[in-house]
């Protein structure tokens, strides 16, 4: 029988793993247009940080994880979620406003295609 310490062990490892597969998967989907799967890589992220919290994650792109919060905001999360994944992906309180500011703003003039930063 395995003890309930070792059992809660495992679990962390695995979800310490899968937090950067997540946000590496969630890039991946972004690169090819596929912004549905890429909330959800991102929201399965958000499920793997609730079972071990995290330090924001790193990437050499900023512009891609600015794209990644953008798609992600056109989500419509919660604001706990939201403010949880800017969080994560390291997009600083200034980035975040003006990343708003520009969904307001598409959203304003009815334009459908999405604007990447990059």
């Amino acid at each position: 029988m395995i003890s309930s310490h070792l059992a809660k062990e495992v679990v962390q490892e695995l979800a310490r793993s899968r937090l950067s597969n997540s946000l590496v998967q969630a890039v991946a989907l972004l690169r090819q247009r596929n912004h549905p799967r890429m909330v959800n890589s991102l929201n399965d992220l958000l499920a793997y940080n609730k079972v071990v919290p995290s330090t924001p994650l790193s990437w050499k792109v900023s512009d891609e994880l600015s794209d990644l919060f953008l798609i992600y905001l056109k989500s419509d999360p919660s604001p706990e979620n939201l403010a949880r994944v800017q969080y994560l992906l390291n997009i600083n309180d200034s980035t975040s406003k003006a990343l708003r500011a520009m969904k307001d703003r598409r959203l304003q003039n009815g334009a459908a295609d999405e604007e990447f930063v990059f």
